[in-house]
């Protein structure tokens, strides 16, 4: 089955749905669906992006940097 959002009010299999509303068809009432712009397909759900750990503020001791002289 192929979910579809409806653009506009639409009655099938008897019932009244109104526009927004979500409709479960098989693919070829999908396809006709789509092509007659009374339906939209239901857009995939967004992958998850996962940020990564903010570093902390302050940085312990052991991080710090000496600064070296350069070497002639």
């Amino acid at each position: 089955m192929t979910r579809l959002i409806l653009n506009r009010p639409h009655t099938h299999a008897g019932r009244l749905h109104a526009l927004g509303e979500t409709l479960d068809v098989d693919p070829t009432t999908a396809d006709w669906l789509i092509a007659q712009d009374v339906a939209d397909p239901e857009p995939k759900p967004a992958l998850a992006v996962l940020e990564p750990d903010p570093e902390p503020k302050t940085k312990p001791r052991s991080a710090t940097l000496q600064r070296q002289e350069p070497q002639p």
